[in-house]
């Protein structure tokens, strides 16, 4: 049986039968049971980083913020006008205003990369 309470006194009780004793109170401690973690796979979430582009005459800079990151978990692929960007929690696939063949070079400082690409 559980009782409703309403500034400190019982207005009613729902459930059925039982007696009426204020050890069969909702607040009890025999209802509350720790709450246990769930074992099994979980499913991590995966950002999609803040992305400047800046095009030039022959190059474009694409500065990318992922902080938290260590340099050797990124992955870069160049394919036409598509950069794709991964590392530990972020993914995106960067759209470049043209078709470009080669990565210049990239660094990776404080959380920003920055993606010479031409």
């Amino acid at each position: 049986m559980v009782s409703c309470i309403n500034s400190g006194s019982k207005v009613g009780t729902m459930g059925g039968g039982g007696s009426n004793d204020d050890s069969s109170d909702y607040t009890s401690n025999k209802f509350i049971k720790p709450l246990k973690k769930k074992k099994g796979p979980s499913v991590e979430k995966i950002k999609e980083p803040i992305v400047d582009i800046f095009p030039e005459d022959e190059l474009i800079t694409v500065i990318v913020e992922m902080p938290g990151v260590e340099k050797d978990d990124i992955q870069l692929e160049l394919k036409e006008d598509i950069l794709t960007l991964s590392a530990v929690k972020y993914q995106k696939e960067i759209l470049l205003p043209r078709i470009c063949n080669d990565m210049e070079c990239w660094t990776y400082k404080n959380g920003m990369l920055e993606i010479i690409v031409k």
